[in-house]
């Protein structure tokens, strides 16, 4: 009876102990710093949000490093708003955001969208900016989740 117990016991240890390997890829060795941020579009302070969204992501997943740290390199393909709604006393507004990331040999698009109201003309300007940001620190965590666990070589998406 006793030796039965350890059996079950013994293979229940090991189908959880290989279950915990079925999870994501070993993170790579690899540390990353900010590298250069194109922002070709009209919006702006995408660039800046971008930046910041990425040296706090890389923070906050533990990815950063000194010296042979990889660059991450993200170049913005576009930024755009549109309105989606309006009713009586607002606008509902959608904004995209669409960038490409690289570091050395490895690279993938990321994009997302965000919806924010507009209550009045005063309001749209500092409503979209927070749109972006928010947006931008998405597409961060994204790029720096996808850098740490992507497999080293070639380009995946």
């Amino acid at each position: 009876m006793y030796s039965m117990r350890f059996n079950v016991c013994f293979v229940l240890i090991l189908t959880f102990g290989a279950a915990c390997h079925l999870g994501r890829p070993p993170i790579q060795g690899a540390t990353f710093t900010v590298g250069t941020i194109l922002a070709p579009v009209a919006e702006p302070g995408v660039e800046d949000a971008i930046r910041d969204a990425l040296s706090s992501a890389l923070v906050a997943q533990g990815g950063t490093g000194e010296g042979s740290a990889q660059p991450i390199n993200v170049t913005v393909l576009s930024a755009n708003t549109a309105p989606t709604a309006v009713g009586a006393t607002q606008q509902i507004h959608t904004a995209t955001l669409r960038v490409i990331v690289q570091s050395g040999g490895r690279e993938t698009r990321l994009s997302g969208q965000r919806q924010y109201p507009v209550v009045g003309p005063n309001q749209a300007d500092a409503a979209r900016s927070e749109a972006f940001k928010a947006l931008a620190l998405m597409v961060a965590a994204d790029a720096v989740q996808w850098m740490r666990y992507a497999p080293m070589e070639g380009n995946h998406e």
